[in-house]
């Protein structure tokens, strides 16, 4: 039996994307226009509350999402808050359900936060450097080693979008692992 639980913990595949600068670009700033289209996403849970920000999707963000679907289990891991990355995922239909989530609490929390996922092969795409993500990569520790696929930030510029080729060079990156 432990050979056989062995197996399928090597089988397993988990991959964590980032949300900002990963898959959407949230502009703060009123002094500069992007490139790429805003939706106006409110982001609070109470009716008469407005919490409006505008956002852009990354071009080739959604086509990321789907075909890391195809290779393991794919989570949403952001150092936002809960609320801001449910709307998210929402306005933009990243297809996450609640339960595949993780955001600032979890993140903060590393030492006591239990994940239940299975162990596995774990995998972290992120825009910042793996030096600034300790806590992010402290979390996923206890799933097993994590291996970091760092990509260029998206500031809401159409160069910027994620391309067929790189699409396949992370897919590649996660299989050959």
């Amino acid at each position: 039996m432990r050979s056989e639980e062995s197996q399928t913990q090597n089988d397993t595949i988990n991959i964590f994307v980032d949300l900002d600068e990963t898959l959407i670009h949230t502009n703060l700033s009123t002094d500069i226009e992007n490139e790429v289209p805003q939706v106006k996403v409110n982001i609070s849970t109470r009716p008469r509350k407005q919490e409006i920000y505008p956002v852009s999707l990354r071009p080739g963000a959604n086509d990321l999402l789907f075909a890391l679907r195809g290779l393991g289990n794919v989570f949403m891991l952001t150092r936002a808050t809960h609320d801001y990355a449910v709307a998210m995922n929402k306005a933009f239909n990243l297809a996450f359900t609640e339960n595949r989530i993780y955001s600032r609490r979890d993140v903060e929390n590393y030492r006591y936060k239990e994940l239940h996922i299975p162990k596995g092969k774990n995998f972290l795409i992120d825009d910042l450097l793996d030096r600034n993500n300790y806590e992010k990569i402290a979390l996923l520790q206890q799933l097993g080693p994590v291996r970091y696929i760092n990509i260029l930030p998206f500031y809401g510029y159409k160069d910027e979008a994620l391309t067929p080729g790189m699409i396949t060079d992370i897919a590649n990156t996660i299989r050959e692992e």
